[in-house]
């Protein structure tokens, strides 16, 4: 049978069990939604599919075989190498995806995602064992699935749809609250709906006899050594070169964009489309009025070099005006120092593009070291050498009060504390715990504001064992997959255009994982102290020979904005206050006097030679969480979920 071919907008909405679907949905739902779809497997298992009427290239996919109903929601980019190995010739083409994935389950169960290279959600409903799965790709991000089982399973790839029904509506979850507010980021399983979780990476949900339990399907510490390494460096530019081309197959040439900032990651995308032969490449990039930060200049010189073309934008913070439709199509509350970079080169892109290649995830696949130039993971192997960790966390207690919360050496030392100590302390300029205490009217307990694993496994007696952990844990499951692709692919979305990320696909992350850890990154414990290593090694040797002079030589820089640059207008900074301090939901949960003395602050950061720059940006990203999980409130959790609102943040804030 063939697959059925939706023409609607990517937003499903899933129902195992007794009830009726239609009921859960709010009325406004009901009536603004054009196409509304509901699609019966057998009366206990519902699916609809609804949106505003807008023709979407990202369509979800929907295939039978065998008594197993499917749903495929992304892109994979070995179906063709899948369906011939396994023999099922008619199923190579990208939109069978879905009955592809029938047939793979009904013969190896819940073993098949592992097969399976891209960025996807899967929902599969058996009707001979009567049973419902739920799995997420490897990065759990870019397609989310989001689940509650209060009465039976209820699943959908947007946490609006949870909203709107008066008798089962969550209600906010001051948890996730809380770690957005540190991290700017709900990371799953976690979300901002109390009862409703986010399969996380490399998860699965299996669902019967009226129970759901979760599986994991991919560990990225199982890759770590997984292939046999004879030529790290030729390998490397055969896997790139087979990314890209793979990335962009299927795609009119005149149709494909890249994002460049003219550094060695995005650089490296465009030679590799040159090597491929694509033709008309055309390249993306984002600069801003200080010459000390623009990156145009690298980017068009990198452009030139391999006869691309260039399209350059200047961003000035007035892209801040479109943060309510932002934060409408992130779905939960998010803010990152990346968003509005990567929204404003999707504008300045996508009008002209059905598919965007970007340099996202060469940095964390090769291991940061936790940023700051490898020193956390160097301080961490000493501490834990040296068995010091134990005190000096008694001592790290002491870094908590207004003296640590300043522009000052103080505050340098304890970031510096936090990330190397404890990996959950892993610093966006959000609120800590201490903050969080003066600010929430709601009880903050630390182990919540703790996600993610602090004990170090495997090689845990070397530097490589740490570098290794950090690779994986923070790197990649934490701040990829957390963060980086929930960022690109709500971006992507918003604007109806592919995403492709060549350093994240299965055959780069795999060779790369499997180098020693002085080809990811060169230098032992003293030059990582000394923030004099070499980051990623076999990179820079691989592309050496293609890349411009001048790119290969330059410093590290691009992938976010200096945020002051969002709130320099001391009006906007002043409606904002206002705002915020008339806000019902902020009154309910945050007390004014520290909202008071954060505004205050940031005037005077903006009025006074300021310290470290870095500090700087903690205090506007503060106001930012605070302005996003505001406006979330509004729009999403008591707004409209199927209509994005048609209005801007001047808007908003009248």
């Amino acid at each position: 049978m063939q697959p059925l071919n939706l023409a609607m907008s990517t937003s499903f909405l899933g129902l195992v069990g007794e009830g009726d679907l239609q009921e859960s949905l709010c009325s406004s739902l009901e009536k603004a939604c054009c196409g509304f779809q509901k699609l019966d497997s057998d009366q206990n298992h519902q699916l609809a599919f609804f949106g505003s009427g807008k023709p979407s290239t990202l369509m979800p996919n929907i295939g039978r075989s065998d008594g197993i109903f499917c749903l495929f929601h992304g892109e994979i980019s070995n179906q063709e190498e899948i369906a011939s190995a396994m023999n099922y010739p008619e199923f190579r083409e990208q939109q069978q995806c879905a009955e592809l994935c029938c047939r793979l389950f009904r013969n190896q169960g819940l073993e098949f995602a592992k097969q399976m290279n891209g960025l996807f959600s899967v929902v599969l409903m058996d009707q001979k064992t009567n049973r419902t799965v739920l799995i997420a790709d490897k990065y759990g991000a870019a397609h989310p699935l989001f689940y509650d089982l209060k009465n039976g399973l209820r699943f959908s790839n947007r946490i609006k749809n949870f909203l709107g029904s008066s008798d089962n509506s969550p209600s906010i979850n001051t948890e996730a609250m809380s770690l957005f507010l540190k991290y700017s980021y709900i990371p799953s399983p976690s979300t901002i709906l109390s009862g409703v979780q986010r399969l996380g990476p490399g998860e699965g949900l299996v669902f019967e006899n009226g129970k759901g339990r979760l599986f994991k399907h991919h560990d990225f510490m199982d890759r770590l050594g997984c292939m046999d390494i004879e030529n790290p460096v030729q390998q490397y530019i055969e896997q790139m070169e087979c990314s890209v081309k793979n990335g962009v197959r299927g795609f009119p040439a005149d149709r494909i964009g890249f994002f460049l900032s003219g550094g060695l990651d995005s650089t490296a995308n465009v030679a590799m489309a040159h090597r491929c032969g694509l033709e008309t490449i055309k390249t993306y990039g984002i600069g801003f009025a200080d010459p000390g930060i623009d990156e145009r200049p690298a980017a068009e010189l990198v452009a030139n070099h391999f006869g691309a073309q260039f399209s350059g934008y200047e961003f000035d913070g007035s892209e801040i005006e479109d943060l309510p439709a932002i934060v409408w199509n992130c779905d939960q509350p998010f803010m990152e120092n990346g968003l509005f970079l990567t929204y404003a080169a999707y504008r300045l892109a996508a009008p002209d593009l059905d598919l965007i290649v970007a340099g996202d995830g060469a940095d964390q696949i090769f291991g940061t070291g936790g940023f700051a130039g490898g020193r956390p993971v160097a301080l961490r192997f000493l501490l834990d050498k040296f068995c010091l960790r134990g005190t000096g966390d008694l001592l790290r207690k002491m870094f908590f009060g207004a003296s640590f919360h300043q522009d000052n050496a103080l505050f340098k030392l304890k970031v510096m504390a936090d990330r190397s100590f404890d990996f959950n302390d892993w610093f966006f300029w959000g609120f800590d715990h201490w903050e969080q205490k003066q600010l929430c009217k709601y009880p903050i307990c630390k182990d919540h504001l703790s996600p993610f694993s602090n004990r170090i496994q495997g090689r845990n007696s070397s530097l490589a064992g740490v570098y290794d952990f950090a690779t994986i844990t923070q790197d990649i499951e934490h701040y990829i997959c957390q963060n980086v692709l929930v960022k690109s692919a709500r971006i992507a979305e918003m604007f109806n255009v592919h995403l492709r990320e060549p350093f994240l696909d299965d055959c780069v992350v795999d060779l790369v994982l499997s180098l020693e850890q002085q080809q990811r990154s060169q230098g032992g414990v003293v030059d990582l102290l000394k923030a004099q290593r070499i980051s990623k090694t076999t990179h820079r040797l691989a592309i050496d020979d293609i890349m411009p002079r001048e790119i290969m030589n330059r410093g590290k820089q691009g992938g976010c904005i200096p945020m002051n640059i969002l709130l320099s207008d001391k009006k906007l900074r002043d409606s904002l206050r206002q705002k915020l301090l008339q806000s019902d939901f902020v009154r309910e949960y945050f007390h004014h006097q520290a909202i008071g003395k954060l505004f205050d602050e940031c005037d005077q950061l903006y009025q006074r030679p300021r310290g470290w720059e870095a500090y700087f940006d903690c205090r506007i990203s503060q106001v930012m969480n605070l302005l996003v999980i505001t406006l979330w409130h509004d729009l999403v959790f008591q707004g409209d979920p199927v209509a994005a609102p048609g209005i801007g943040l001047a808007d908003w804030l009248n």
